[in-house]
């Protein structure tokens, strides 16, 4: 799925909500993260996220995937349980529509998540931009910010151990990223919106 289908997956959405006056929130992390707030990625296989009320909701999203000719399951909440528990990311909001919200994990969060998945190339591209994100130069600076989210959980031996491929980022990469990151998240800044006030961490620092 790609910007617009995602976007257009969930104007639908929020608009059944709204119709059933059902009040919904969505706390989204994976892929969709990079698509919908930081943008660099064209598209996303699903959107993970912890679904409130999630029974409701996802049988609704179902209706709409089939509609729409996507995977039923283009919205899920199969990752939940990814999410780290020990120091919760901070929720950004990213859109409403109709009586649903939508709130994004912030970098430092994504980035330690994806080291936990560690998934290699597959995850490259998300790691070079998020290590850029959150400033992270070293080694033990993203051990560091891994243990911050995860003190309980150590980090995947194939996270570090791969030769050729540190963090999932190959070192010429992360160095190439360095010289173009300024005028990148300018960019990324942009192109972002976030409508309204951001909530406060008391109300929502974790699943709701």
């Amino acid at each position: 799925m790609d910007r617009r289908e995602i976007e257009g997956a969930l104007e639908e959405l929020g608009s059944e909500l709204e119709t059933l006056g059902i009040a919904a929130r969505l706390f989204v992390v994976g892929g969709a993260v990079m698509v919908l707030d930081f943008g660099i990625r064209e598209m996303t296989d699903d959107i993970d996220a912890g679904v409130y009320p999630s029974e409701k909701v996802l049988e609704i999203a179902a209706r709409i995937g089939q509609r729409r000719g996507v995977n039923p399951q283009w919205l899920n909440d199969a990752t939940k349980i990814s999410v780290p528990v020990f120091k919760q990311p901070d929720w950004r909001p990213v859109m409403r529509l109709g009586t649903l919200e939508v709130f994004a994990a912030d970098a430092r969060s994504m980035l330690a998540m994806k080291m936990r998945a560690s998934r290699g190339r597959r995850d490259e591209a998300d790691l070079v931009f998020l290590l850029d994100e959150c400033g992270i130069r070293t080694e033990e600076e993203a051990v560091s910010l891994y243990d911050e989210y995860f003190p309980e959980d150590p980090m995947p031996d194939r996270a570090l151990s791969d030769d050729s491929v540190r963090l999932g980022c190959p070192a010429p990469l992360i160095r190439r990223h360095r010289r173009s990151s300024r005028s990148s998240r300018r960019r990324l800044r942009g192109r972002r919106s976030r409508p309204g006030s951001p909530p406060s961490s008391r109300r929502h620092r974790g699943w709701p």
